[in-house]
């Protein structure tokens, strides 16, 4: 029996997304213990909580450092996203082991709009790179901002691309990612006019084995 071996970046990508989720949730009870005063409680949910918050902040910022590594450009967003995180959690440990209200709510905010911000920064990437285009090769359209995630060959994985040469979707079921977004891909459709959507979703068909 085959079992496909998924590529490091994205074992890392899905890291990072759990690092995400476990960090805003035990980021989101300590704030909330603050803000209803329940000190006792906090006290006892962060003597179990404080050594795997530590891994988690590291993983969260060791992954997010290695995936804008992988980006073939770095923009604003994302260097403004870093410095989010890597703000937001100094000031959470002083707001949790003080009580200070105002800066554990401005720590989760911060965390909240880093990841708001990773979105921004694909959207603007790519309508940068399609700024102007008039083409309707779906191949050229495709290299000049798909591949920079799935790779020429659909196959990268990069920042959680779906490896395009196995995917199971139709033309129409690829054309509605393309349009809407999926997971952390961004929706083109105010970006590519529906004949250059079309003609990416061709294209990507041609890509499965």
């Amino acid at each position: 029996m085959h079992v496909k071996v998924q590529p490091m970046h994205t074992i890392i990508f899905y890291a990072h997304l759990a690092a995400v989720a476990l960090i805003l949730l035990l980021y989101a009870m300590r704030t909330l213990f603050i803000l209803t005063n329940k000190t006792g409680v906090l006290e006892r949910y962060s003597k179990v909580t404080t050594i795997p918050e530590r891994i988690i902040a590291v993983l969260l910022v060791t992954t997010g450092i290695y995936l804008i590594t992988q980006l073939p450009k770095v923009n604003a967003f994302m260097i403004i996203k870093l410095l989010f995180v890597v703000g937001a959690i100094p000031l959470a440990m002083i707001a949790y082991r003080k009580k200070i209200r105002t800066l554990a709510v401005a720590s989760l905010v911060l965390l909240i709009g880093a990841f708001g911000l990773a979105r921004i920064s694909k959207r603007e990437s790519a309508r940068g790179v399609f700024a102007g285009r008039e083409a309707l090769d779906g191949r050229e359209l495709f290299t000049a901002a798909c591949s920079q995630c799935h790779g020429v060959d659909g196959k990268a994985g990069i920042a959680g691309a779906s490896d395009l040469s196995v995917t199971v979707l139709n033309e129409s079921g690829l054309l509605q990612v393309i349009s809407d977004g999926k997971g952390s891909m961004p929706g083109y459709d105010d970006i590519l006019d529906e004949n250059q959507r079309a003609a990416v979703a061709a294209y990507v068909r041609t890509l499965k084995r």
